[in-house]
């Protein structure tokens, strides 16, 4: 507490930044005065928090790849695109987001695990992979 007064900091606040079982940092929110936050603004600060999580990952993956982990465009095969969007709402069931944040979250995991999404689809469709019982400490 003492390295907080000396530094200037009355007050620090973090919020994860995280999408789903996804964690990808923190943003961390200072005051020189000695302060709680209010539930209202705790709300807003973990709402904008997570809207930028979303967009951070969003433009990671865009920037690592402009293709990386993007479905396929055939529509049929072992690993098509319908695939890929049934795993994602396996994803989306087991860790609790919505479909468009399944698909983000697939896309993540495969580009982490340097596999094609498409692979990482058939996984989850085989019940190979399972994200059920991840925990806050996954990637």
């Amino acid at each position: 507490m003492m390295a907080l007064h000396e530094a200037g900091a009355g007050a620090v606040f973090a919020f994860p930044m995280r999408l789903g079982i996804f964690r990808m940092g923190a943003v961390n929110l200072y005051d020189r005065r000695p302060m709680p936050l209010t539930p209202a603004v705790v709300r807003d600060a973990a709402a904008l928090t997570e809207a930028v999580s979303r967009q951070v990952l969003q433009r990671a993956l865009a920037r690592a790849s402009p293709d990386a982990g993007a479905p396929a465009n055939e529509s049929g095969g072992r690993y098509s695109r319908r695939e890929v969007y049934q795993a994602s709402g396996m994803l989306a069931a087991q860790s609790g987001v919505g479909a468009d944040d399944a698909l983000l979250l697939l896309r993540a995991y495969a580009f982490a695990d340097g596999r094609a999404v498409r692979a990482l689809a058939n996984d989850v469709l085989t019940h190979t992979m399972d994200f059920t019982h991840r925990n806050d400490s996954a990637p």
